[in-house]
């Protein structure tokens, strides 16, 4: 199987009985991103904002700058419509900034998102409008973190995908308990969501990394996996 490369050159790659990785490519972009997440937050030039949406803009930034002395064949966008739930917006993404590449055998241009990213908060604003479950679940409404992938609602037609969490209070680690307790609530009342916790997998310098895969039945489409990546901004 074809796994990535620049179009002139595709190599192979794959994980898992009926899972198929990404490409080597599309994982050494999340550590790409992974290891500029302490910088971004450390900067002194950065202004100490909050919002979910201020954050994000600003780790675009950050990540742009980046790539262009350490992966310029990539660009980073915020707030990019979803290839096929066009009405929905993903909170940033990585992009071919010039030729096309193959990744897992799949043609992408400068217009075609390579790996979807939602970011949170952690916890959920304090608002009575608001589900502070919103990393994963805000029932009928979709507008979870993990469930918008899970219903397809974003990356439909990706296998992996991130999330980013700013942790403004505790810690990961109660996070972690906290957000399986979430998905474990969930599986006693459907069933799709049973066994799909996370599993931390490493903890890099300030960077707090998870793994969970996801089934996406109703939508007739293979399981996704999401690589969770979260930086404690106190």
């Amino acid at each position: 199987m074809l796994a990535d490369s620049l179009a002139r050159s595709p190599s192979s790659g794959a994980l898992g009985p009926g899972i198929h990785r990404p490409g080597t490519f599309l994982h050494q972009l999340i550590e790409f991103v992974a290891e500029h997440l302490p910088g971004w937050r450390d900067d002194p030039d950065r202004p100490q904002l909050r919002s979910e949406r201020e954050l994000t803009a600003q780790l675009g930034m950050y990540l742009n700058a980046a790539a262009r002395s350490g992966l310029d064949i990539v660009q980073f966008q915020i707030e990019t419509p979803d290839d096929v739930q066009h009405g929905r917006s993903l909170d940033l993404t990585a992009l071919p900034s010039g030729q096309p590449m193959y990744v897992a055998g799949r043609r992408y241009t400068k217009f075609q998102v390579l790996l979807p990213m939602e970011c949170k908060r952690l916890p959920t604003p304090d608002d009575p409008r608001r589900d502070p479950r919103e990393y994963v679940t805000t029932g009928e409404f979709a507008r979870g973190g993990i469930q918008r992938f899970k219903l397809g609602f974003h990356g439909a037609t990706h296998s992996v995908a991130v999330i980013i969490a700013y942790i403004q209070a505790e810690n990961a680690e109660a996070w972690v308990r906290r957000i399986n307790e979430w998905i474990a609530e969930l599986a006693r009342v459907d069933a799709s969501w049973v066994g799909e916790t996370l599993t931390v997998h490493a903890t890099t310098g300030a960077v707090h990394r998870a793994r969970s895969l996801h089934s996406r039945d109703a939508s007739g489409r293979a399981a996704i996996e999401l690589q969770h990546l979260w930086i404690e901004i106190q």
